[in-house]
């Protein structure tokens, strides 16, 4: 009997998945993922999802953790504190993306995972989904602590040999603020916040609801890059809300920081629908420059110190 049949699982929804490409999920302890060389060829069971592509309908429970097989590609929810919440997709490579949630549409819920098939590559990369209920911004207690030891400790566990944070909105800030705190050898940011402090951009009113609980605020803004040691790539778009943190952001020469003239904050959406976003990550994920600037400018991007210049132009 194969494992697909012997084992129990619940089918999860992802937020940029078909719905005939829906993945298993159980729950595991980070200690018990098990990792490989990513020289090692995975042997996959005949009728993994991996394989067929199979279109789970099956009333499964709960997966029984002496049952896993790390070779299928199998969502595994990891213990965490709450309000942090991680789960892990295996891979193949040496490529280790996290994917930072950003706030969600839903205040009721936590954060939905975004960004599974972009960041998996077909299962090519080894993914951790991070996300945090509380929406702070990564400021809300032990929180920073908690998901920089999850990514050490996976890292260490699977090989990596490169990782990746990606995020959209308030992930997008995560992952800027990831490259201070730990090795990241890539950083994504899609529609970044420069900060969420009443102090620091008081005329930012969107998330008002979630900056009122934070108390402390470790991370109160994007003060540096860290392009040193980090591959960076933010890109923004200009409308009013935008502007507040494109305006703000540092300007660091190594950074690669892209603007889309005509896109607001929903800019990794309306890219996804134009089927221009998924080239612009992989490039991003794989450390391709030249690719990705490419992929930015005919997706309409434009250098951020392109842009500015032309609007100085335009003000003249």
């Amino acid at each position: 009997m194969n494992l697909i049949a012997a084992a129990s699982a619940r089918v999860c929804e992802c937020n940029d998945l078909h719905p005939s490409e829906k993945l298993l999920e159980h729950r595991i302890p980070l200690a018990k993922i098990q990792g490989r060389s990513r020289h090692e060829q995975p042997v996959r069971a005949p009728n993994s999802i991996a394989s067929t592509k199979a279109r789970i309908n099956l009333g499964y429970s709960k997966m029984n953790e002496s049952n896993i097989n790390p070779t299928l590609p199998v969502l595994q929810e990891i213990v965490a504190k709450p309000p942090v919440a991680l789960s892990y997709l295996p891979g193949q490579s040496g490529t280790l993306v996290i994917c930072l949630a950003g706030v969600g549409t839903k205040r009721s819920q936590s954060p939905p995972r975004e960004f599974h098939k972009m960041a998996s590559q077909e299962g090519a990369n080894h993914v951790l989904f991070v996300s945090d209920a509380s929406r702070s911004w990564m400021n809300g207690s032990g929180i920073a602590q908690q998901i920089v030891a999850a990514i050490e400790k996976l890292a260490d566990q699977v090989n990596a040999t490169r990782i990746v944070a990606l995020g959209n909105s308030m992930g997008g800030t995560m992952a800027l603020m990831l490259a201070g705190l730990t090795q990241i050898d890539a950083a994504i940011a899609i529609v970044p916040q420069f900060s969420v402090h009443p102090e620091r951009v008081p005329e930012e009113q969107r998330w008002r609801a979630f900056r009122n609980q934070i108390t402390d605020w470790p991370f109160e803004t994007i003060t540096r890059l860290h392009s040193e040691k980090t591959s960076i790539m933010i890109i923004h778009g200009v409308s009013p809300d935008e502007r507040i943190h494109l305006d703000r952001f540092p300007k660091d020469a190594k950074a690669m920081h892209f603007v889309f003239p005509d896109m607001d904050h929903r800019l990794a959406f309306r890219l996804h629908k134009k089927r221009k976003l998924n080239r612009i990550i992989r490039h991003a994920i794989a450390a391709r420059p030249w690719k990705l600037r490419r992929a930015i400018g005919q997706a309409g991007g434009l250098p951020r110190e392109l842009f500015e210049r032309t609007q100085r132009q335009d003000q003249q």
